[in-house]
């Protein structure tokens, strides 16, 4: 090895241990049979808001609003997590939207 591989080597791995990501945002979504009786909004209503949730926590809610989560056509219910929170080790999202497909 030459001294000036040493200088480029030296070089990528300042920038290497310099480097700062981006956060990276995680989405989980929930399929839901639409609804007769309810628009996307009454049901964006019904989750709360302000609150974090694992993903078991969001199967459980969504499960006790009582909606059909194995029949089609189906509507989307989405949770972020923005920037990936982890929480005792479970990533944490919070009620985004619903999407009407």
């Amino acid at each position: 090895m030459n001294s000036k591989s040493l200088y480029l080597n030296t070089k990528i791995y300042d920038k290497f241990t310099s480097f700062q990501p981006k956060p990276i945002n995680s989405v989980y979504s929930r399929g839901i049979k639409i609804p007769e009786d309810r628009t996307s909004d009454e049901i964006a209503n019904l989750i709360p808001k302000d609150e974090y949730f694992t993903q078991t926590e969001i199967v459980d809610i969504v499960d006790n609003l009582g909606y059909d989560t194995k029949s089609y056509p189906q509507w989307t219910i989405q949770f972020l997590s923005e920037g990936t929170q982890l929480v005792d080790g479970y990533v944490r999202y919070r009620f985004n939207k619903v999407f009407e497909f």
